[in-house]
């Protein structure tokens, strides 16, 4: 399993050293012939090959990993399945620059489904070597996911009847080092996404959770159909396992299948999760249970027939559902885990942390619903605990929600973290086909415009509300043909407000926000502005999705004879956030008569504190000596400006408040409020410190360097 976090209740070190590893014992059956069962034997035979010393732990690239594919793909073409690859190669292997995936098609037998295909996968790479004397042998992860593939395989090639639709069954390489097998075949000029119809990920198979004495089997990815998590759950009933759904929030982007999601398919991920030697020397292939691998393996044979035969797809679980669901299996874990064997060596004080933790869980449990507000608050203090953990006490809980805020901000807009990792991995491919040897320069923006990111509701007395949390992922790397790595960084920011008003009013506001920043977001604005527009009959979009064309057009609609005479109207606006806005864009807007109505705000004593501080950070650049200078006459002033008041957002009534990154942000904020209040002074020598690019200190300094400003720019 990729390793973004790790979910530990044991800190303890275990060490296993390993004998200097010898020849490759040579992959021979377990027996004779084909199976149409799925059985035990024939899995922990799979294993003990994948898991063998021989093999080195198969980390991407080495001779253990090439002989890990090569039985994989003898294994396909013992079984009849065809190579993915297009124009009639006869080769199951898809090489890349990030590795070898081996991918082989069962072709679906219905006329009408058999384009259409259900991805089955598990990744095959490791993390390799420990040093000279010892490796890690991935055995529940993931020889255990790769056995449980070639059985589903076998068992439905051998069935009387193929699947209406096709199985493209994939071993990926890479996962350990962030996905990239997956990424690379979603690149594929053979993968087609249209016609994925949904994806089973196998990954840490056949090692109980925690090594407890129950057979616990983790569905993550149910939430989104129903249709599937009743399949799967009666699958896990039926093989005597304690089937847990799960939702996404709580996993992460931590194997394979994430990769696909972005593209609205139905999707299972089987694992049984954490146990003492994950990413260890002791993940031995000894420590597999083969019967509760064969009964794991059944309930995803049973997920994939379902997906390879159903037509359509049913809606997702009510939130209240998966809220239950969701708090009944860490209640199920976490009960599991604190009576582990291994746990009496866990810090006493994160014992006591997670049997609260267990008891409130149970206590929600009891309860006759369960709200949003209480789950998230519970997910915070579950995350708090674990991250400490896992990563020592150095963590802070900031840190830790973080990684929760991550999590929820990949469950709600898949698209914008897989979509920046699959283009950027697009680009370095793209530039070492190029053959140039200098570092290419790579680069991603994304945002995401949906229901789960705005919220337009009518209010009464034809005025409505209109809310935004829109997330925009930014992200800048190079690509190294040296050394073939990819190095990114990126950033979230998140558009964000509550705005009240008539429907006219929402759409000046809009218009100001995108003309404050023309450069910025260019797609975000004609996107909301298109919602609105569609949902108020009376009002169109123009002519195009650029902000000149809208700009002309409604001021034309609201009756001014340019956009400069509206945007200066604007400023009059009795709608405080219209005025707020106002002032940000009327300088881009209205040139000079915009900077000279901003200074004339600011100037205004009687004119509220926050619109005069708006006013400060409107003449982010020189707007000339009149505007430097009205800055310098304000750098006396003690009005107070209460920030509290600038974030309305914040209440508990805005729709995104209880998101956790939301949680976050009011934490900066409170503590911002708790260092005392800001005055108009101290913001406007914020701005002519960043202006100046040195603090000149006394006023008439400050004079003296703002009247040798004389055009904008300079």
């Amino acid at each position: 399993m990729h390793r973004v976090c790790a979910v530990v209740l044991n800190p303890y070190l275990y060490l296993c050293m390993c004998l200097l590893m010898t020849g490759c014992h040579p992959y021979q059956p377990h027996h004779d012939g084909l199976s149409a069962e799925i059985e035990a034997g024939e899995l922990k035979h799979h294993v003990n090959y994948l898991a063998q010393p021989a093999l080195g732990g198969r980390s991407q690239g080495s001779e253990g990993s090439q002989l890990a594919a090569d039985m994989i793909a003898a294994h396909f073409k013992k079984l009849g399945l065809k190579p993915f690859a297009e124009g009639g190669q006869d080769s199951f292997f898809h090489e890349t620059l990030f590795g070898r995936n081996v991918l082989g098609v069962l072709p679906g037998s219905d006329p009408n489904l058999a384009e259409e295909f259900v991805i089955v996968s598990a990744h095959y790479d490791h993390l390799g070597k420990n040093g000279l004397l010892s490796y890690y042998p991935g055995a529940s992860d993931n020889a255990a996911g790769v056995a449980a593939l070639l059985e589903v395989a076998e068992r439905l090639a051998m069935a009387p009847q193929p699947p209406l639709r096709s199985i493209l069954f994939a071993a990926f390489d890479s996962e350990e080092t962030g996905l990239k097998g997956a990424y690379t075949l979603a690149l594929h000029p053979g993968f087609h996404p249209e016609l994925l119809a949904g994806v089973v990920n196998l990954d840490i198979l056949g090692r109980r959770f925690a090594d407890s004495e129950d057979d616990i089997l983790l569905a993550v990815g149910l939430e989104k159909d129903d249709r599937l998590g009743r399949v799967v759950s009666e699958a896990g009933e039926a093989q005597d396992i304690v089937l847990l759904p799960l939702s996404r929030v709580w996993v992460g982007m931590r194997s394979d299948h994430a990769v696909f999601e972005p593209y609205g398919i139905p999707f299972v991920f089987l694992t049984m999760g954490w146990h003492p030697d994950y990413h260890r020397t002791g993940d031995t292939a000894r420590k597999v249970d083969g019967d509760l691998l064969r009964r794991s393996a059944l309930v995803a044979l049973e997920a994939v027939q379902h997906l390879t035969g159903v037509d359509g797809r049913s809606a997702a679980r009510t939130d209240e559902t998966v809220y239950r669901s969701d708090i009944q299996a860490i209640a199920t874990l976490l009960d599991a885990g604190l009576k582990a064997p291994q746990v009496r060596w866990a810090p006493r004080g994160l014992i006591r942390s997670l049997r609260q933790r267990l008891r409130e869980a149970q206590a929600m449990l009891a309860q006759e619903s369960i709200g949003g507000e209480a789950y998230r608050a519970f997910a915070r203090d579950l995350f708090q605990d674990f991250e400490q953990v896992a990563h020592g006490p150095s963590v802070t809980p900031q840190q830790a929600l973080s990684l929760l805020s991550l999590n929820e901000d990949y469950a709600l807009f898949p698209g914008l973290t897989v979509g920046m990792y699959r283009q950027l991995m697009a680009q370095a491919l793209e530039a070492d086909a190029s053959g140039a040897d200098e570092p290419a320069t790579l680069s991603y923006e994304s945002h995401d415009v949906s229901p789960q990111s705005m919220v337009l509701q009518s209010v009464g007395d034809d005025r409505w509300r209109l809310s935004l949390a829109v997330p925009t992922v930014n992200a800048e790397g190079t690509w190294s043909k040296a050394s073939r790595s990819v190095a990114a960084s990126w950033s979230q920011i998140n558009i964000t407000a509550d705005v009240y008003g008539q429907q006219a009013d929402l759409i000046d506001w809009c218009l100001l926000r995108w003309a404050s920043a023309p450069s910025d977001h260019q797609e975000i604005w004609p996107e909301v502005l298109g919602v609105m527009t569609d949902r108020w009959d009376g009002f169109d979009a123009g002519p195009g999705e650029t902000l000149e064309p809208w700009l002309s057009r409604w001021s034309a609609k609201r009756g001014y004879a340019d956009v400069s005479g509206w945007a200066l109207s604007l400023l009059d606006s009795p709608n405080p956030k219209i005025a707020m806005t106002a002032v940000g864009a009327a300088p881009e807007l209205a040139g000079e008569a915009g900077v000279a109505r901003v200074v004339a705000v600011l100037k205004d004593p009687s004119t509220r504190p926050a619109l005069r501080r708006r006013a400060i950070w409107a003449l982010k650049t020189k707007h000339g000596q009149a505007a430097m200078l009205a800055l310098v006459d304000m750098l006396s002033s003690t009005e107070v400006v209460d920030v509290n008041g600038q974030r309305p957002e914040m209440d508990m009534s805005w729709p995104f408040y209880h998101r956790t990154s939301w949680y976050l942000r009011r934490q900066y904020w409170e503590a911002q409020e708790q260092e005392g209040p800001s005055t108009l002074g101290e913001t406007a020598r914020r701005m002519l410190v960043m202006l100046a690019g040195e603090d000149l200190g006394e006023t008439k300094a400050w004079r003296e360097w703002a009247q040798g400003v004389s055009v904008e720019g300079e």
